[in-house]
């Protein structure tokens, strides 16, 4: 007896591909070399390192190779600390869920907030 069961229309899962790792561990080797942010005075002058310029270049392309939607984030380091000021609402949305840390052969990719 045949089944009238409707396969589910699934989106495909993203790959983690060879280039994706490598964007990430080309990630993890850049360090900053920024000024402390002054969270008190004009902390929208900050102007960032040659480093995080790097990083920031890696991590967009790191998000294409992914596919992932504009409003996902990309790859975090999962002991990177919070860049809010504390007490802030983006300090506190910013709180990450570190259930898929130790799934992840990357580090943790995060998706929606």
């Amino acid at each position: 007896m045949a089944t009238k069961r409707t396969p589910i229309d699934r989106p495909p899962r993203t790959p983690i591909t060879p280039e994706a790792i490598r964007l990430f561990e080309a990630m993890k080797r850049i360090k900053c070399t920024c000024e402390p942010r002054d969270w008190d005075g004009k902390y929208w002058e900050h102007e960032l390192c040659a480093g995080c310029e790097e990083r920031n270049r890696l991590r967009r392309n790191l998000h294409q190779e992914l596919r992932l939607k504009p409003w996902e984030r990309t790859v975090m380091a999962p002991d990177a600390p919070n860049p809010w000021p504390a007490g802030s609402p983006a300090h506190e949305k910013g709180k990450y869920d570190a259930a898929p840390i130790g799934r992840s052969g990357m580090g943790n990719v995060m998706g929606k907030n």
